[in-house]
């Protein structure tokens, strides 16, 4: 009997084709190489434009102008300039966003985590303390943007992606501990969370990656794993953007538009005096790589100036995209006691809770060296007890104290309308 249904299976591999195709290492091939050349494309687009443009802009300064000086100067100033640009483009990919997985104590192994997080909870030897004792998962469900679909925390304007929707992530709230559930609990003298979870002080933690997550750590469904500080996942690098490769992300952008814009200008100046002095006359002919250059730098300069204004205006607010899209749209709002109401009984929103004023905020991320403003140096610390790790985050307390206010007023609230529900319960009870 086994051995007839082997032979059809056998049979029906070799007859379809698109069998073999769909379940064999043909397709897992196929789909590796494919993966392989989407992520090699804006590598490849990256330098090769970059390379032209340096080329056209070197040989149409040394014709295009009379003063030596001026030629060398734009033709050193563009070389630094492509070369930074380059080094640095590639650093974003190297260096990476940064991930909890980096870090051994941030790991809770397979075995501890169960499929059901309620499970953790089960224990009749409780004892009280500061960390948690209840497992609540995560099962709210949001709006999907991109790569990363998010959704904002009650307290810190904390976004998750998709899969953080779909039961990969948790929270643990800070109501009391099992003993048994010691080596479950997130390493609180490693780092703090400014999370809510049902109006009180909450974990996250993925199932996917084995990690707690930190605030502003989100799980990326495009490279299948959690960053820190995730901003977004950048197509042109083919990686996210998170806490330790965003300075050299922000500087990158910098340095392509400064590139664009003398692009731009150079070329422009050139086309300029070709068509006021009548050079066509004098048998001059007008290059195509002239044309093109000013054409791309033009449509670049314009795109690259509006990215990157927008990326440093993040910058100083000290928020992300995954943040900003949440705090735009307003995510939740109603729910986490993210407003307050003025003087005269009018509502409007908090703060972002990590804005900690524009100086600060530069600081935080560029670092507190002029030099490290300029050049692709790294301000970051990868050690678990670092300061600027991208585990912890210094945040606004007058402002988290009024969220943990709002915080509690909505829990006595809660508490209020299920007890006036359950009282109409039993009057109705008792009048029937």
């Amino acid at each position: 009997m086994h051995t007839t249904i082997t032979t059809k299976l056998e049979s029906m591999l070799i007859t379809q084709p698109s069998v073999m195709w769909t379940h064999g290492r043909l397709w897992l091939q196929a789909e590796s190489l494919c993966c392989f050349l989407a992520s090699l494309f804006p590598k490849v687009f990256v330098v090769t434009l970059s390379t032209w443009a340096l080329y056209v802009f070197v040989t149409l300064v040394e014709s295009g102008f009379h003063s030596q000086f001026a030629r060398l100067f734009l033709q050193i100033f563009m070389l630094l300039l492509y070369i930074l640009t380059i080094y640095t483009y590639f650093k974003v990919i190297i260096v990476g966003p940064g991930s909890p997985v980096d870090f051994p104590e941030l790991k809770i192994g397979s075995t501890v985590v169960p499929n059901n997080p309620y499970e953790l909870v089960t224990s009749e030897s409780a004892t009280p303390s500061v960390l948690s004792s209840q497992i609540v998962s995560e099962l709210d469900s949001g709006h999907s943007r991109n790569s990363s679909h998010s959704h904002v925390s009650s307290s810190s304007h904390t976004s998750r992606t998709s899969h953080d929707m779909n039961s990969d992530s948790a929270r643990l709230l800070n109501t009391g501990y099992s003993s048994t559930t010691t080596h479950r609990s997130p390493p609180a003298e490693i780092f703090t969370s400014h999370s809510f979870k049902n109006n009180a002080p909450a974990y996250r933690w993925c199932s996917t990656c084995q990690v707690w997550k930190p605030d502003r750590c989100h799980h990326c469904s495009t490279c299948n794993k959690c960053f820190l500080r995730m901003d977004h996942h950048c197509p042109w690098f083919a990686c996210c953007i998170g806490f330790y490769n965003q300075k050299f992300f922000v500087q990158v952008l910098v340095y392509i538009t400064v590139f664009c814009l003398v692009a731009t200008i150079v070329s422009f100046s050139i086309l300029y005096q070709f068509f006021v002095d009548e050079q066509w006359e004098s048998n001059h002919y007008l290059s195509l790589n002239l044309v093109f250059l000013f054409v791309v730098s033009l449509a670049f300069s314009f795109a690259m100036v509006l990215f990157t204004g927008f990326s440093i205006y993040m910058l100083f607010r000290n928020t992300t995209t995954i943040e900003f899209q949440d705090n735009r749209w307003g995510y939740l709002e109603h729910k986490t006691g993210q407003y307050e109401f003025d003087s005269n009984g009018k509502k409007q929103k908090l703060g972002h809770l990590y804005d900690l004023g524009w100086r600060s905020n530069w600081i935080s991320i560029m670092g507190p060296s002029w030099i490290g403003w300029l050049f692709p140096t790294t301000v970051t610390d990868h050690s678990i007890s670092g300061n600027n790790n991208g585990i912890n985050f210094e945040v606004d307390e007058d402002l988290y104290n009024k969220y943990c206010y709002n915080a509690q007023l909505q829990d006595q609230l809660n508490q209020q309308l299920a007890e006036d529900e359950s009282s109409g319960k039993d009057r109705k009870e008792l009048d029937t």
